[in-house]
């Protein structure tokens, strides 16, 4: 759950653009999705359906209140912002197993697909603009979810992770974590060949949608150099994909040498979830 601290420590340094003083609207949902419900809660500060975003948790987050520290940072006056159970957690029904490996080969998918339904269910609400943001784990099932939804999921951002297997992150992890250079340790992961869990692959090249990348080169957690060498492949084929390398920043996006939260990217992933149409 690492990546609500950096929305933690970025709230301390760069407000959200919300009206200050403003109320927070509250409509919670629960929904079906595979026979299961799903339930969560939509933030706005009007009336307006403008742009919901959705946002995606990490490998350790399990109810809508591990994810509320990034409620703030992205509601505004034209953006709603969406927070939900996973299921078999809080108000959702379903299975749930903390991931490991081996079980994001199913929990991943099924996670996508629930996160699918809250977005058919937002733009069914009127939504114009639906958006995933999720970093680490969430990066992973922000693929599932926007090949699963093409009509309902608008454009994607996922920052540090989600483009290489869960094996090869986590054996990644493992490596670096050892000892190893960041490039010895992205350089033996490459060619690993254990459990690989969830593999994005097929969901990455079937996906239509717009993504944004965003990626710390001094990331221990995952291997930046090669989700970002599959992201650039899959662009090369003519996939909506741009990136963003910090390169001096960590899983975090805390710089390396000054231990200072890196924001360079806070703009750019606030204009591309707004995107270039007007909300009448």
């Amino acid at each position: 759950m690492r990546w609500i601290l950096a929305f933690a420590a970025l709230a301390a340094i760069a407000p959200a653009p919300a009206r200050a003083g403003e109320p927070d609207i509250v409509q919670p949902f629960v929904i079906e999705s595979g026979g299961v419900k799903i339930a969560g809660e939509i933030h706005a500060q009007d009336a307006k359906r403008c742009t919901a975003v959705i946002v995606v948790g990490g490998s350790n987050v399990r109810t809508r209140g591990d994810t509320a520290v990034a409620i703030p940072f992205f509601l505004g006056p034209e953006m709603a912002v969406v927070v939900m159970d996973r299921r078999g957690n809080g108000k959702s029904t379903g299975q749930f197993e903390i991931p490991d490996t081996k079980n994001t080969a199913w929990q991943i998918p099924r996670f996508g697909h629930d996160v699918a339904a809250v977005a058919r269910h937002l733009k069914a609400q009127g939504f114009r603009r639906v958006v995933l943001v999720g970093t680490s784990m969430g990066g992973w099932i922000n693929d599932s979810a926007a090949a699963a939804a093409p009509d309902a999921i608008d454009a994607v951002v996922s920052m540090t992770g989600g483009a290489s297997t869960v094996g090869v992150s986590d054996e990644f992890d493992r490596l670096a974590s050892s000892g190893l250079s960041i490039h010895e340790a992205a350089k033996q992961a490459s060619s690993y060949r254990g459990p690989q869990g969830y593999d994005p692959s097929s969901d990455l090249a079937s996906v239509r949608q717009p993504i944004l990348w965003v990626f710390g080169a001094k990331d221990i957690s995952n291997p930046s150099e090669l989700d970002l060498s599959n992201v650039k492949r899959f662009a090369e084929q003519g996939k909506q994909f741009q990136w963003i390398l910090l390169p001096n920043s960590d899983h975090e996006f805390v710089n390396a040498t000054t231990h200072e939260f890196d924001s360079t990217w806070v703009e750019p992933v606030r204009t591309f979830l707004r995107g270039t149409t007007p909300c009448a």
